[in-house]
Order: C-alpha cells, then sequence, then structure tokens
C-alpha cells in the first residue's frame, strides 16, 4: 500500500509566496505538449490537477478551449487571480470531482510526486475520454548559472542542503504500472529553461521549495531569519543585478487506450 504524504502548500503564507516568486515556465511545457501530440487546433477541454495558484491552468488555454483546474490546497485556489477568468475545484487527484470520460486531456504539472499513483492513474483514465492523453511533468533548478560555475558549487553546499527533503513519490513510472490502469506511453523527454533573477527574487524563490516550506511551516525556521541568510549567501554571485539560472524537468506523454 502507497502512503500517504502530508501537503506542504496547505498553509497560507506559503502560498502567497508561492504565487510571488515562482517562476512561470508552464508556457513553455504546453507548446511542447502541442508540438508531441500534433494538435492543430485546440482540444475541447482539459483538466489540470494539482494546479496550485492557477499558472498551469492558464498555460493550458493555449490548446483547450475549456478549462478547469482542481487542487486539494484551498489556500493554493485563494491565490488564483480573479481576472484570469479560471474555473478551479477544490478536490484531490485521487479523487477527481469529475465526469467520467468528460476530458481530452489531463496534465499534473510539479504535483505528480505528490500523490498516490494506484489512485490518480485509474482516475485520470476514468476522466479521459479514448485516445485522450494524460501529461506529467515537473521543473527544477538545475544548480547551474550561465558563465558562472561558482554558482554549482554553491548550490551544492548551500545552507538549505541541510533542511531534509519531505518524502514523496519520486520513483520512475514504469510502462507496466501504467498499462495497468489503461494508460501506455507515448513518449519521455527531458527538456531546459533559464530564468532571470535578482538576488532577493532568486532567494524567495528558494524559500518556496517543499522542503523548506515544511520546516518553516512547522516552526523549525524562521522564515524572515532564512530569507536573510540565504539573501547573504546569494551576494557574491551576483556581479550583476541579475543572473540567468537554469532549470529543467522532465515531461512524460501517456495515451488512454
Amino acid at each position: 500500500m502507497e502512503k500517504i504524504y502530508p501537503n506542504h502548500f496547505v498553509h497560507g503564507r506559503a502560498a502567497q509566496r508561492y504565487t510571488a516568486s515562482r517562476p512561470y515556465f508552464h508556457p513553455q511545457v504546453i507548446e511542447r505538449v502541442r508540438v508531441v501530440l500534433g494538435l492543430r487546433e485546440r482540444v475541447r477541454s482539459a483538466l489540470d490537477v494539482g494546479c496550485g495558484t492557477g499558472q498551469s491552468t492558464r498555460a493550458l488555454e493555449a490548446i483547450a478551449q475549456q478549462v478547469t483546474g482542481v487542487d486539494p490546497s484551498r489556500a493554493m485556489l485563494d491565490q488564483v487571480p480573479p481576472e484570469w477568468g479560471l474555473t478551479v475545484l477544490e478536490g484531490r487527484g485521487e479523487a477527481l470531482p469529475i465526469a467520467d470520460a468528460s476530458v481530452d486531456l489531463v496534465t499534473a504539472g510539479l504535483a505528480f510526486h505528490w500523490m498516490k499513483r494506484a489512485q490518480f492513474l485509474p482516475e485520470a483514465r476514468r476522466v479521459l475520454r479514448p485516445g485522450g492523453h494524460l501529461v506529467i511533468y515537473n521543473n527544477g533548478i538545475s544548480g547551474r548559472m550561465l558563465d558562472h560555475p561558482e554558482f554549482a558549487r554553491w548550490n551544492a553546499a548551500r545552507s538549505l542542503k541541510s533542511v531534509p527533503i519531505p518524502p514523496r513519490y519520486r520513483y520512475p513510472l514504469k510502462d507496466a504500472q501504467a498499462q495497468r490502469h489503461g494508460l501506455a506511453f507515448v513518449r519521455r523527454e527531458t527538456y531546459e529553461n533559464s530564468v532571470e533573477f535578482g538576488r532577493e527574487e532568486l532567494a524567495e524563490y528558494l524559500l518556496t521549495q517543499s522542503h523548506v516550506i515544511a520546516e518553516v511551516e512547522g516552526g523549525a525556521l524562521g522564515v524572515d531569519e532564512l530569507r536573510a541568510r540565504v539573501s547573504a549567501e546569494l551576494e557574491p554571485l551576483f556581479p550583476t543585478p541579475r543572473i540567468t539560472v537554469l532549470f529543467g524537468g522532465n515531461i512524460w506523454y501517456l495515451v488512454a487506450v
């Protein structure tokens, strides 16, 4: 039986920091989805599971006529800007509040490793129309900066490395597990993106990582003290006011069979 891991993004303060400081990389992934799936026009409907503050859901509008986001954290959903006009629902990936065979595309960005796969995968298959697709992707800082090798050395030894990583479902999704739930792999790929930061912006981004949120919201660390410490560590790495940091991740494409 798969373990249940806590959701570290249920806290309002963490959701606010997430909204303000997470890079908006999702359009790059959605463009890859358009190309790989050969979408010449927008699909009728798409579901974004683990939508958080709505960034990933908003990006989906480029390839879907109707988009719905689902997330278990009310605090995160409350951060979705109302002017975006998104439809978002409170719910878990393991029990989607969506009708059977009602969507053409399901995405899970930065969320798959928090969900119980033996429950989420059949739920994704249930809501997909036959021939619809499930796209799972992640993104994270690579620890490299353009034209500045010292950044990688700092990243390997930075003080936040001492903060324990919360447990999550980190193991790869294998073909056999997907097939048990009526899904088949179409493609696996990696990608890279770059993000420009000022020093304080990068410090704020680092405070949105799940292991830091778990410690801060659990009372083990003070966010203001930690922010000042990280900012001071970063100062030697900013020869100019802004630097470019490399990020990247994986994209998995599956089809409902």
